[in-house]
């Protein structure tokens, strides 16, 4: 869905190419490409941004002086973020394995906790929540469904898109979709949401998973309308409904009509 609104702005995708070289001309950048086995080609613009990536800031500082082993250029770190000096802890980037600024935070209080309190604190490594702000935002947390696959869960997956969402149509922003990923039996796997304020929305999500809960939970929930979280209770009301089987149906409209 990302992609697809990339196209309808004119924002061409280059994917899977390698860059062979970079030059200036004049007052443009000139980017050589190709495709694995393919001819190379040039692009050229008046801006050129690099976003190729970070790596730990560890060089000249004597960590093998202070007894701080790495591994492969990385830190070797405990569950409380602990070197193998216990004296010193990491947290950050520096510490990985998620380059956010609210991971950053969350280790942060871990290291607190354990450095100057002492009380035994992990840091959280599962039910990470991701956000990229394109336009529309994508986020997600939890499983994906190709994660779900490659561990051998069985799950259900369930759509519902912010062009149903009264909000979203108010404000003139119906882009996109929530979905939700659960096993059979309704628990709460995954969520992915792509549309307006995707960020803000996927936290109801972070709080759900991590406590175990089921989409019914969720379709139980009283949300504000008009809201663009309605969307959230509207992708649960899909599992309610997928419950709803015709044998089940059967059985109500024979309590119904003996009932009168």
């Amino acid at each position: 869905m990302v992609s697809a609104q990339f196209e309808r702005e004119d924002i061409d995708l280059h994917l899977g190419i390698q860059v062979i070289k970079v030059e200036q001309r004049n007052a443009e950048a000139w980017v050589l490409l190709a495709h694995p086995g393919q001819e190379q080609y040039w692009l050229r613009g008046s801006h050129l941004l690099i976003a190729a990536g970070r790596k730990p800031n560890l060089e000249n500082l004597g960590l093998d002086k202070a007894g701080v082993d790495l591994n492969n250029g990385r830190l070797i770190l405990d569950a409380r973020l602990r070197t193998s000096n216990q004296s010193i802890y990491a947290c950050g980037d520096v510490a990985g394995p998620y380059l956010f600024t609210h991971m950053a935070e969350h280790q942060a209080g871990v290291v607190l906790r354990n450095a100057l309190f002492h009380w035994p604190s992990k840091a959280q490594t599962h039910n990470i929540p991701w956000c990229t702000y394109t336009d529309p935002e994508l986020a997600r947390v939890g499983l994906s469904e190709s994660e779900a696959r490659q561990q051998g869960i069985e799950y259900r997956v369930y759509r519902f898109p912010f062009a149903d969402i009264d909000r979203a149509v108010t404000d003139g922003e119906t882009s996109g979709m929530a979905k939700i990923i659960t096993t059979p039996r309704g628990k709460l796997l995954g969520a992915c949401i792509v549309g307006p304020q995707a960020g803000e929305l996927i936290a109801e999500y972070v709080l759900a998973i991590g406590k175990g809960m089921k989409a019914s939970d969720l379709s139980n929930t009283i949300h504000i309308y008009s809201t663009l979280a309605q969307i959230n209770r509207r992708v649960a009301d899909k599992r309610l409904k997928e419950a709803l089987t015709p044998k089940r149906q059967r059985w109500l409209k024979w309590i119904f009509g003996w009932r009168g």
